[in-house]
């Protein structure tokens, strides 16, 4: 018998409701499809979100802060439109967790979405970068919940004594502990990631070799040819020619000539090589090849950071 009164009691509310909504002028339709038909003037947010309860068959709760009125007209939205324009307009929010609804405003989803979120903690071991300057670093990324902690910076002027040897001084490696939330966390590992790098050096590096020549080899090959003078009228034979040139024997003549020998370094014509030459009035070119062998010593190779 009470079961049937409740069933009478939800029956007469559903009534009354779609009573109240055609007297009023407003209508909220949900068709087979789930799409929504809302027209609501100035409508208390409470009462439609009750309208779109009872149409959509979905549980609604609404906090004690959700006041105001709306006014809308929406056709063939879905469900999640349609209540999601109700809300933005009156600045509210909602979460849905399965078969529920719950509706708040936008400073208690605030206070529920921290309350839910859980900071994790996380060790940065840094190679270059003190871990003091990494704290000043990463201090202005940190939430108000977000703490920082840091080890590793050796005490300046440490000098050791026979009394206590240095032993409460411990050079630790530089790291850095930080608590915070998840995302805070990926921020401030890709910032240490850029910060934590070999500082930029230049590097003075010179070499001190010894050189000796052990051996020199001389190539070349011997023929001449002169025109408008006889061979004969040369000094000293052919290979004579740029001697003459230089101390000025031919003066003014028009003498070409190309002369190379096989020098030995005892020749004081020659000193070795091969020396090719064209001879002409003033002008006289010569080629010379000359093939050493040289001993290197590396002496040092001193190099400074």
């Amino acid at each position: 018998m009470k079961h049937s009164h409740y069933v009478l009691v939800l029956t007469l509310l559903t009534l009354a409701a779609a009573s109240f909504a055609q007297d009023s002028g407003e209508e909220i339709v949900m068709d087979k499809f789930g799409t929504v038909d809302l027209v609501v003037n100035e409508t208390e947010v409470v009462q439609v979100l009750e309208m779109l309860a009872i149409q959509s068959r979905k549980n609604i709760i609404a906090s004690n802060n959700v006041t105001g009125a709306v006014s809308a007209n929406l056709y063939d939205v879905t469900f999640s439109e349609a209540l999601e324009a109700v809300l933005r307009v009156n600045s509210f929010g909602y979460i849905e967790e399965g078969n529920f609804v719950y509706v708040y405003t936008l400073e208690e989803l605030d206070t529920i979405e921290k309350a839910r979120r859980k900071t994790e903690s996380r060790i940065f071991e840094l190679q270059y970068l003190s871990a003091g300057d990494a704290d000043e670093f990463v201090k202005p990324l940190l939430s108000e919940e977000g703490k920082a902690a840091f080890r590793g910076d050796v005490e300046a002027g440490y000098q050791p004594s026979l009394k206590d040897g240095g032993g409460d001084s411990y050079a630790w490696s530089s790291k850095l502990v930080i608590n915070d939330y998840p995302e805070n966390l990926e921020t401030i590992a890709l910032l240490l990631k850029e910060l934590d790098t070999p500082p930029t050096q230049v590097v003075v590096e010179a070499t001190v070799v010894q050189t000796k020549v052990t051996e020199d080899n001389e190539f070349g090959v011997d023929f001449t040819a002169l025109s408008n003078i006889q061979i004969g009228g040369i000094v000293n034979g052919p290979l004579a020619a740029a001697q003459n040139v230089i101390t000025g024997a031919f003066k003014d003549r028009n003498i070409e000539g190309v002369s190379s020998s096989v020098g030995g370094t005892d020749s004081a014509l020659f000193s070795g090589g091969l020396k090719a030459g064209i001879i002409k009035d003033h002008v006289g070119a010569f080629l010379k090849v000359l093939d050493q062998v040289v001993d290197t010593t590396v002496m040092a190779r001193p190099r400074i950071t």
